[in-house]
């Protein structure tokens, strides 16, 4: 095992890496650990700020050996991209990659010059991890500093998207972990690998672009803030979009966004969603009725223990039947297209979900609607059965919050009244909307 140390105050790059001798850029520290016998090593990074010229990117880290700062307050890598050339000529094309993970990229941050005037962003990535088993933990990455994003710090601003990271983190290598860091103002989270990496205490704030999951990872302890894609035009993407795979996501994540949806599962997903809260943020200039979980192409899911305060659930016509549904508290409403098992069906669900009332706090949905109070909404194209036994209900009166269209039937046996009253109900949200905005 051998280790290298960089100081950029007190190195210099005709040392020897030795923590009495240390060299001044992690290019160099990098270029001696690829020349060494030693297949394991760490580079050890001192406290300040490491930055083109001196700095040539992208930074490969040899595997086998870890990148170790000073701490994320304390050790800085600003990273500008490169001017891409093509046939001799230079293009306005500006991308690359900043960091690629060795064994492990620990307690640093990096942070992305703005985009030259002139420039597309078109493929600038942050921290590429292609190692099976790597680990990223308390490592930001953050997109410029812009003056001019939305008052608050809530989103990145119309048109800035393509003047950071294009993507943020790639995972790519099977079993990776990635904890404890920031993301904010960049560009998409993406785990495209089969393996079931994990992704732990992330706080993910201000993005343009989504934690993408075509695997099998655990997503748990994570903060999700207002993050969009140009909210200025009317649109955003969803918080977490899972295109295929059996990921899990849960316990204890928090939603506190206004993108559409929170959660996306398609491309025949199978999902597990457990334990999470959703309690979307709503102003009057944002997204309104968004969906909380979207369920699609294919995919289904098991929806359990979760606190819905804000986004509604949308199982779609191409959703696979019988998603299952255990121990919800929705205050948000349901629309179904497929059979659904919320209670006593074919996937095995025992109900206990609370249908809690919209009610007049429930600004975002249709009038008639909230005089209602209907929450479970069953539209199956040709008819079809929701099952939906021993479920708790505003006064045991499931038939008040019910509306199955012709030729689809909602069973809804064995119901119970519900001891969450409406202004409890309400009172839980806005406290959880204190607390997410308040983080």
């Amino acid at each position: 095992m051998a280790d290298f140390h960089v100081d950029v105050g007190t190195g210099d790059d005709s040392n020897v890496g030795t923590a009495v001798s240390p060299v001044r850029t992690i290019t160099q520290a990098i270029n001696l650990a690829a020349a060494s016998p030693d297949t394991t090593g760490t580079i050890f990074v001192a406290a300040g700020t490491y930055e083109p010229p001196n700095e040539s990117f992208p930074l490969l880290v040899r595997p086998g050996y870890a990148l170790q700062g000073a701490g994320r307050d304390r050790t800085l890598i600003r990273f500008t991209g490169e001017a891409r050339t093509i046939s001799g000529t230079t293009t306005t094309y500006w991308g690359g990659t900043a960091i690629q993970v060795g064994s492990a990229v620990r307690d640093l941050t990096l942070r992305a010059h703005p985009v030259p005037p002139g420039y597309e962003c078109s493929g600038m990535i942050g921290i590429v991890a292609i190692e099976d088993g790597a680990v990223i933990e308390h490592a930001d990455v953050l997109g410029p500093q812009l003056p001019e994003e939305y008052p608050g710090g809530h989103g990145v601003p119309y048109g800035e998207e393509q003047r950071t990271f294009l993507v943020s983190v790639l995972i790519e290598g099977a079993d990776v972990t990635y904890r404890n860091s920031v993301v904010r103002h960049g560009g998409p989270v993406g785990v495209v690998r089969g393996g079931a990496s994990l992704l732990e205490g992330l706080r993910l704030e201000a993005q343009h672009g989504p934690l993408f999951l075509a695997s099998d990872a655990r997503v748990q302890h994570c903060l999700f803030l207002f993050r969009s894609l140009g909210f200025a035009a009317g649109t955003a993407g969803p918080g977490v979009s899972i295109n295929g795979g059996h990921p899990t996501i849960g316990p204890g994540n928090r939603f506190g966004m206004s993108s559409h949806p929170n959660i996306d599962c398609y491309g025949g997903a199978v999902v597990a969603i457990v334990a999470n809260i959703f309690a979307s943020y709503h102003r009057s200039d944002m997204f309104q009725a968004n969906d909380g979980i979207d369920i699609r192409d294919g995919a289904s899911a098991q929806v359990i223990g979760n606190f819905l305060g804000g986004g509604s659930i949308h199982v779609q016509s191409d959703a696979a039947p019988y998603s299952l549904f255990d121990d919800n508290v929705f205050y948000s409403r349901i629309r179904v297209e497929v059979p659904t098992d919320f209670g006593s069906g074919p996937a095995g669900s025992h109900g206990g979900n609370h249908f809690g009332p919209l009610g007049e706090n429930r600004l975002d949905w249709p009038a008639s609607l909230a005089a209602e109070g209907i929450c479970l909404d069953a539209r199956i194209p040709g008819g079809g059965d929701v099952h939906a036994a021993d479920n708790f209900w505003s006064h045991g009166r499931p038939n008040d919050q019910t509306m199955p269209a012709a030729g689809t039937r909602v069973i809804a046996t064995r119901p119970r009244i519900d001891p969450l009253t409406p202004e409890d109900t309400h009172r839980r949200w806005m406290t959880l909307m204190h607390e997410l905005w308040g983080a």
